[in-house]
């Protein structure tokens, strides 16, 4: 293996180790998540769970919640480990499939491809990644079966890929309702001269597609998700019936604005679920550190990105192919953020935007520069490079306060779910409860009060 290579191999998976730490020491999630759970010890079996959901919520989930119920019974009462094992293998399996799609021969292609892992581990979206499970983080998931999808769209072209990226395709849509996005890549990926999954096996997926849209929206339509999520808009977080009452339920102005405001979180890191975060703080003048950041690393990523790729002769070619890729999966991503603007929801876009700044920032360093542009071009990237540096370094930070947070959470059980009323009233599920609750309680876990106060304005955070 060349030498390049494996330096970013290695690199690589120093990062992926490093959050995966930094997941082992934070306890399983109370908030979305110990429901799942006592529903997955009610459940008399997988296929039960599998099924219990369908037309009864808001979400069609099914596989999600059979996952939850399957690592449940193979936990033999370690649910810790067993769902942190699961949450893992998905983080190490998305850090390789992005890295095995970077072609390192050169020092140049070691450099571009360590820049596009800081923007890969360092965009706000990763976050959405790591920071919350389900107790299975199935926005994770999804970005994996879609990179699963790309990878596919490379291969060979013979039956057994067919097979493999319908497979994703089933599996991404029955996990969460973006999993549409494997057959989006897929299609962009045809489109951009990868012929590894054949006409034949699109038609499949293109008639499946057909079908979950069929089931989704029709035979469960009574139960689509109506607009009840908060989201932001311009300055102001804005809850469900707030939305309803200034915009109505239907598509407006509103929807637009999400469509809108979740391409440019991608590109820009603005605004933050909805909120133009950066804009509000400067008009107060009060914007952290972390807020310069963010935003000046992304804007310059996606300024060298723009201008590689209008430098570029030749339109096809995989530097073509992962701009196309991206701009399908950015716009399909948006759309699908009509209703509300959320930053995990974006989280697939996000890892095929530093796929693209790869190739822009290789294609940048590879060019015969005059003097003057070179320079130009060299501050730039050590600008944004330290950028993404410092956010990549900033995940640890993150982790650190949501495991603190996380631990209290706890603390207050059982008497917050009292009054919440969703203590359960069976006394095994009640053992559950606390023997999961005793579990986050014994975890040490670091207080921020003594993490230096600069971290918080230098590392990203909670905006609401």
């Amino acid at each position: 293996m060349p030498a390049p290579r494996l330096t970013v191999y290695a690199c690589a998976a120093v990062l992926a180790a490093a959050v995966s730490y930094g997941l082992l020491r934070m306890p399983l999630q109370l908030h979305d998540a110990v429901e799942e759970i006592m529903a997955a010890d009610r459940s008399p079996g997988v296929w039960a769970s599998f099924t219990s959901t369908i037309g009864e919520t808001a979400y069609f989930r099914p596989l999600r919640i059979a996952e939850t119920k399957l690592l449940f019974d193979l936990s033999g009462g370690h649910y810790f480990a067993a769902y942190k094992t699961f949450h893992i293998a998905l983080l190490v399996a998305a850090f390789a499939l992005f890295v095995a799609l970077l072609p390192i021969e050169t020092w140049t292609d070691a450099a571009a491809a360590l820049f596009a892992l800081t923007v890969f581990a360092g965009l706000h979206t990763f976050l959405g990644l790591v920071r919350e499970a389900f107790p299975i983080n199935h926005f994770l998931q999804v970005a994996v079966l879609v990179l699963v999808a790309v990878h596919l769209s490379r291969a060979r072209p013979r039956t057994a890929v067919d097979v493999a990226a319908n497979i994703a395709f089933v599996l991404a849509c029955l996990t969460l309702e973006s999993g549409v996005l494997v057959w989006v890549a897929a299609v962009a990926s045809r489109l951009a001269g990868r012929r590894g999954i054949s006409d034949r096996g699109l038609v499949v997926m293109t008639a499946l597609l057909a079908a979950y849209g069929v089931v989704r929206f029709m035979v469960l339509a009574p139960h689509v998700q109506a607009m009840a999520n908060a989201s932001g808009y311009f300055f102001e977080r804005l809850e469900g019936p707030e939305i309803r009452a200034r915009f109505g339920a239907g598509l407006s102005r509103f929807s637009v604005y999400n469509v809108l405001a979740s391409i440019a979180t991608v590109l820009f890191s603005e605004p933050r679920g909805g909120v133009f975060v950066f804009f509000r703080a400067l008009s107060l003048a009060a914007v952290p550190p972390r807020m310069w950041i963010n935003i000046v690393s992304s804007t310059l990523t996606t300024l060298l990105i723009g201008v590689a790729v209008s430098r570029r002769t030749e339109r096809r070619g995989p530097f073509g192919s992962a701009v196309l890729i991206l701009a399908a999966v950015l716009v399909a991503s948006a759309a699908a953020s009509f209703a509300y603007a959320k930053d995990e929801i974006m989280s697939a876009a996000g890892v095929f935007y530093a796929l693209v700044a790869f190739w822009a920032v290789r294609e940048l360093l590879a060019r015969n520069l005059h003097r003057a542009a070179a320079a130009l071009v060299s501050v730039l990237l050590l600008v944004a490079g330290s950028g993404w540096a410092i956010r990549t370094i900033g995940v640890a930070h993150v982790l650190r306060t949501q495991a603190f947070t996380v631990r209290n959470d706890w603390a207050e059980i059982p008497e917050a779910m009292e009054k919440r009323g969703t203590w359960p009233t069976e006394p095994s599920t009640q053992q559950l409860v606390l023997r999961l609750r005793d579990g986050a309680l014994r975890m040490p876990v670091v207080n921020p009060w003594f993490i230096p106060r600069w971290a918080d304005r230098v590392f990203d955070g909670d905006y609401f």
